[in-house]
């Protein structure tokens, strides 16, 4: 089984009326940069592949329920027979969620892939439509007893703030298919960053 290496995430207001969040590891490192008219993101080093993604993903969801539950009522397991589901989070009660993970930033993997640097500048609206869009690519496998997981771990623009779940929140339900899973959340790089789209 892949184990992903270690995150650090630092956040800090430099001064300039602009919060800035830090994500880095031994191989790549992302920047945001919020406010004082500015909403970037910066991306240094090649992109993780896929399954590299699913457990940090469902590390960080497992954490953010334990600390819903207070307790550490969930444990997190990568792989699964069936070829819809990228791992499961099991109680300590014999309860199982399955759960499918993909990835929320796609417009700047090229770039990152060929060159290990990229930059982006999106509104709110913006990082909203790419969240949607990311929900929307899973929607033929969708399955109302399972939990979708957006990763937006390398990209912390996505979470600075709750405004982002709420726009793509609004757009999904407008289209009808909030209930095409049993939840939907948004994971960010901490439990702090992990927000539920559905249900709200």
């Amino acid at each position: 089984m892949f184990v992903p290496a270690p995150t650090i995430v630092a956040e800090s207001n430099p001064g300039d009326g602009t919060h800035k969040t830090v994500v880095s590891s031994s191989t790549r490192r992302s920047i945001s940069r919020v406010g004082g008219g500015e909403q970037s993101q910066q991306y240094e080093g090649k992109p993780g592949q896929n399954e590299e993604n699913v457990p940090d993903a469902l590390h960080r969801l497992r954490d953010t329920l334990n600390g819903i539950a207070g307790s550490l009522l969930w444990r997190e397991y990568v792989d699964h027979p069936h070829v819809a589901v990228d791992g499961t989070l099991r109680s300590v009660d014999g309860l199982e969620l399955r759960c499918q993970v993909t990835r929320v930033e796609r417009s700047t993997l090229q770039a990152r892939g060929s060159t290990g640097r990229a930059t982006s500048n999106e509104d709110e609206a913006g990082l909203a439509a790419s969240v949607v869009a990311a929900f929307e690519s899973k929607l033929h496998s969708a399955d109302p007893s399972m939990i979708l997981v957006l990763d937006t771990n390398d990209a912390p623009a996505y979470t600075d703030g709750p405004r982002v779940v709420e726009l793509a929140r609004n757009i999904i339900s407008e289209r009808g298919h909030l209930g095409r899973w049993a939840e939907v959340w948004l994971v960010g790089p901490t439990t702090a960053r992990t927000r539920r789209i559905h249900p709200a």
